[in-house]
């Protein structure tokens, strides 16, 4: 069971350094909270707040994965590689 906790451990540790340390993952979370307080401003229907927060999930997570693939990229080779923009 332990090993079970750790993977949980270390993941919330990765998006928690996510939140903290990446600008993109920060605005993408900035401009998620604009159109929560833009969703409130118009009144917004319970579905259209179950899409607007998917859609905000979504960016977000989309996000970390980028910028999971930019770290590994980054990892993999220091020097600039045109074939980096690519992956």
């Amino acid at each position: 069971m332990k090993w079970f906790r750790d993977r949980f451990r270390y993941a919330f540790a990765g998006i928690r350094y996510g939140v903290l340390k990446d600008r993109s993952i920060v605005l993408q979370i900035v401009f998620g909270w604009i159109a929560i307080v833009v969703a409130f401003v118009l009144r917004c229907t319970f579905y259209e707040w179950l899409w607007i927060l998917l859609c905000i999930t979504l960016v977000v997570v989309g996000e970390i994965f980028n910028s999971c693939i930019e770290q590994c990229v980054d990892y993999i080779s220091l020097e600039i590689d045109p074939r980096a923009k690519k992956i």
